[in-house]
């Protein structure tokens, strides 16, 4: 388990440099691992923050193990800067090429994957009409790229139907093929805008100390963090990517981004988590669960989930075939049906009922 892992990090610091280059993320550097190791126990426990009574280490509630991480950290050391991102590198050279190399997909397969209406009102500032871009989130064009011919950003309805496609898809912006699509892209697992993140909604929930002025610290270093992360990732490609000090702050006193001009904190915070976590597997997918944050909606061509969106990936055939007894247990467990509509323990959803 982490809190097992932390202490075999701790106790062996080092290893032959012989086989550094075996490892594609911290060239075996066991300080990194370690700090790796307790930002995910510290992500784990903001999973299963919604239950804070529960017992994670025979003695800890949730919000006492996240105090203790804090306030250790040479016991628990954490991500303290990009350079600890939990990143693997992959150099191109047969076989570690990244799995969205070019070969393997083209552009027109690529670009078919269409920015969502959540997306875009996350990341733009809208005019009087929806042509007009009045401000937008640095990091948009680095992820994404405007329809050719239209001069705005538009997102599509995620799970339209086949009447709506033709209307709702139509100059809808697209993913970046460019920054993306790469034999060399990066993988990311987990970042250090992250832990902040998930710090600054500790302190704003009383989980650990500090309070608001904490929060909103915990908050600005987070999305900071982030801007920086994806600036570094599209300077690959072209310098116009590049996002400066100055851009950093004006989103952070954009509508998008103030602190000051946006009180629901918590809904804040979980909506730049959001963002920040793109291309970092189903973490986002994750959070919506755990917070029903970002506000998402689902088109009317969502019928095989009876409208709901998905809460949980059901259980394969082969799972119910090969492993029925503990399958059905689980299942019992969560009080619900092999389906995507069942709500998981720590989901929003399930604490709820």
């Amino acid at each position: 388990d982490l809190e097992s892992a932390n202490k075999i990090y701790a106790e062996n610091p080092y290893v032959s440099n012989s086989i550094a280059s075996l490892d594609g993320m911290y060239g075996f550097d066991m300080t990194k691992w370690r700090k790796f190791n307790n930002s995910l126990y510290l992500r784990l426990l903001c999973r299963i923050s919604g239950r804070s009574s529960t017992i994670v280490d025979s003695t800890h509630t949730v919000p006492e193990k996240m105090q203790q991480i804090v306030d250790n950290s040479s016991e628990y050391p954490i991500f303290t800067s990009n350079k600890d991102n939990a990143t693997v590198h992959y150099s191109a050279i047969d076989p570690y090429y990244s799995q969205f190399d070019p070969k393997d997909n083209t552009e027109a397969d690529f670009t078919a994957y269409r920015l969502t209406e959540e997306t875009i009102k996350l990341m733009v500032v809208k005019g009087n009409d929806e042509t007009i871009d009045a401000y937008i989130d640095p990091r948009l064009p680095i992820i994404g790229n405007k329809r050719p011919k239209y001069a705005y950003w538009k997102g599509t309805v995620a799970g339209c139907s086949s009447e709506e496609q033709n209307n709702v898809d139509k100059g809808t912006s697209y993913l970046n093929y460019a920054t993306l699509a790469r034999n060399n892209s990066d993988e990311f697992l987990m970042d250090y805008s992250e832990v902040e993140f998930i710090l600054a909604e500790a302190a704003l929930n009383g989980w650990i100390t500090g309070g608001e002025d904490a929060s909103r610290a915990y908050y600005e270093n987070a999305v900071t963090a982030s801007m920086k992360k994806w600036s570094d990732f599209g300077a690959n490609i072209s310098t116009d990517y590049i996002i400066s000090d100055n851009q950093v702050k004006e989103f952070l006193n954009s509508s998008l981004g103030s602190w000051d001009d946006n009180p629901n904190h918590e809904q804040l915070i979980i909506d730049q988590k959001y963002i920040a976590s793109f291309w970092i597997g189903m973490e986002g997918w994750d959070e919506y669960r755990r917070t029903g944050y970002p506000i998402l909606s689902i088109g009317a061509g969502c019928t095989f989930n009876d409208m709901v969106l998905p809460t949980r990936m059901g259980y394969p055939n082969t799972t119910i075939a090969t492993n029925s007894a503990n399958a059905t247990a689980a299942l019992k467990n969560m009080g619900g049906e092999n389906n995507m509509k069942t709500p998981l323990w720590w989901s929003k959803q399930a604490i709820e009922k």
